[in-house]
């Protein structure tokens, strides 16, 4: 998780003490054996990402926040190529939506 978090302040400038394990999966296991690890992330709302030179020299020349609804419409009209980013959204989906009826349970 240290390097995940690294990471999303490395090329975004935003910290965040929220977050949560949601998967490990080996993306493509019979030609690498590179594993990801996908968390859910909770950002304030109002913070300000900040892009610095690393974040240029990957490739990262501009970013904004969008509403999860407006991911989620990505995935289904085939926006998303990456099919680790859109297996994280539908994983993010399963877990928000799983919280919601555990909260209307209670």
């Amino acid at each position: 998780m240290d390097s995940a978090k690294r990471e999303l302040k490395e090329e975004s400038g935003i910290t965040s003490n929220a977050w949560e394990f949601l998967a490990s999966i080996y993306p493509l296991p019979s030609e690498i054996t590179e594993k990801v690890y996908i968390f859910s992330v909770n950002i304030d709302k109002n913070a300000s990402i900040i892009l610095d030179s690393e974040a240029t020299d990957e490739g990262i020349y501009s970013s904004k926040f969008v509403d999860f609804k407006c991911v989620a419409q990505f995935v289904l009209q085939n926006k998303i190529k990456c099919s680790i980013d859109g297996y994280a959204v539908l994983l993010f989906l399963q877990d928000h939506y799983k919280k919601i009826k555990e909260n209307k349970n209670d």
